[in-house]
């Protein structure tokens, strides 16, 4: 068992990563951190003791997805963004996506407000 959670370079994916932790810590599990390919940035607060994985697919929502079977979680944790009326109509989103398809409960998180 493990938590899972998708990682991307922005305040909403510095979020999950900080709530994702604190869950592992929680729940007493590993912390799995899913990137794409290429180098993380340094400065992406990944802690030492996450478990980096790096998934080739091109679509976020499957490596997570993907992710969450090989790894069992029981947890995923993803970041979203505030959307328009407009683009929660068309939404399409990696984060509904993998609300929909997860086998595991999923916790969405926001950016902190600043």
């Amino acid at each position: 068992m493990s938590v899972v959670v998708g990682h991307h370079a922005s305040e909403e994916g510095r979020a999950a990563l900080r709530h994702a932790h604190r869950e592992a810590g929680l729940r007493g599990r590993p912390l799995v951190v899913v990137t794409g390919p290429g180098p993380v940035p340094p400065d992406a607060g990944i802690p030492a003791t996450a478990d980096v994985i790096e998934i080739d697919m091109p679509d976020p929502a499957d490596r997570v997805l993907r992710a969450a079977q090989d790894r069992d979680a029981d947890l995923l944790v993803v970041g979203t963004r505030h959307r328009s009326a407009v683009g929660k109509f068309l939404l399409g989103s990696t984060a509904q996506r993998i609300l929909l398809e997860a086998a595991c409960p999923v916790l969405v998180v926001k950016a902190d407000p600043s």
